[in-house]
């Protein structure tokens, strides 16, 4: 009686690594693109915070309705106001910026711009641009709030 041995060829070997190598490609590209969107996720909340507390802060504004950051009127220099960094949470806080825009160095920044009337009449804000870094399509992503159109009537700096 002859016994013969079952065994796996190198062909066979072969094709079964490309198979599982294929698969782990396949699993570590899906988690890559998962990690970028939540790492942009985190960043529109960021934004969003900083909305929620501009939002906050003109509502609690007993001086009238204004936008808290203002045009100093030294160069285009923007003051930032102690009681709407207050209500930031720490990342923002640590992460806002009223003169660099976020980039691929520096991803976790928030950059706000101060929108003014452009003819002159007056230096209150009236809205604000809130930029964001969108990991995914490796860009600037724009929020606004209040008046914001750059086209006409209303300038952001």
């Amino acid at each position: 009686m002859n016994k013969t041995k079952s065994a796996f060829t190198i062909i066979e070997l072969a094709i079964t690594l490309t198979i599982i190598a294929i698969i782990i490609t396949a699993i570590s590209y899906n988690y890559f693109n998962v990690q970028q969107k939540t790492k942009t996720e985190r960043n529109y909340y960021y934004a969003n915070e900083v909305i929620q507390a501009i939002e906050r802060f003109k509502g609690l504004n007993t001086t009238g309705s204004r936008y808290p950051l203002k045009n100093s009127a030294k160069n285009g220099v923007i003051d930032q106001d102690s009681d709407f960094m207050d209500m930031l949470s720490a990342h923002n806080r640590d992460n806002l910026s009223f003169s660099d825009l976020p980039d691929a160095n520096n991803p976790d920044r928030i950059y706000i711009e101060t929108c003014i009337r452009s003819d002159g009449s007056d230096n209150i804000p009236v809205g604000a641009t809130i930029h964001y870094w969108d990991f995914v399509k490796k860009e600037i992503k724009v929020l606004k709030v209040g008046k914001t159109d750059q086209t006409g009537l209303y300038s952001c700096f």
